[in-house]
């Protein structure tokens, strides 16, 4: 059956991109982040929408729905998988050895002796894998966690206000 003319056909990956931008996601890691791809699926899959007017590259690498992406309705088909199911690399799986308990990805840069941009990479990924949590997803190197570790993490805006509260002895258990 053949779809309709006003309705698109998309794969999984497009669709899930084309959601994350409809819900305010517009850089490539929130998008990433939002529709739990890899990067490079992310990529491809927006490079796709662009072919079909659906979304278009705005300023400071940004993506932008065009009219086409925003009113369109869409049927999603599913994807074949074109690789075989592959182990984590030695990079991902470094950065799973490290993580005994949350860190910051600048931390667990320097602690890897890998670069940051990498470490942010190794995030997604990870993350996309159903591995990882974020404290938060709209700052992906503020914390991250295996996702076995039941430890709470804080966002941003908890981090921030929890670092505004003076010190004072004995109002913390561990003074």
């Amino acid at each position: 059956m053949a779809a309709k003319p006003d309705r698109l056909l998309l794969t999984t990956s497009q669709a899930a991109c084309l959601t994350a931008l409809r819900d305010g996601k517009d850089s490539m890691t929130g998008i990433a982040i939002h529709a739990k791809l890899d990067l490079r699926r992310t990529i491809v899959a927006l490079h796709k929408l662009e072919e079909l007017g659906l979304v278009r590259r705005g300023a400071e690498r940004t993506w932008l729905m065009t009219m086409r992406g925003k009113r369109g309705h869409f049927r999603t088909l599913r994807e074949e998988s074109r690789q075989p199911a592959m182990g984590l690399g030695p990079g991902m799986q470094r950065v799973l050895d490290a993580l005994n308990r949350p860190m910051r990805g600048r931390d667990l840069a320097i602690k890897l002796h890998m670069t940051v941009p990498n470490i942010h990479y190794h995030i997604v990924t990870l993350y996309s894998q159903g591995q990882l949590r974020l404290g938060d997803p709209d700052r992906i190197l503020l914390i991250v966690s295996r996702t076995d570790d039941k430890t709470p993490l804080l966002t941003f805006d908890e981090d921030r206000l929890l670092s505004a509260i003076p010190a004072q002895p004995g109002l913390f258990f561990w003074d």
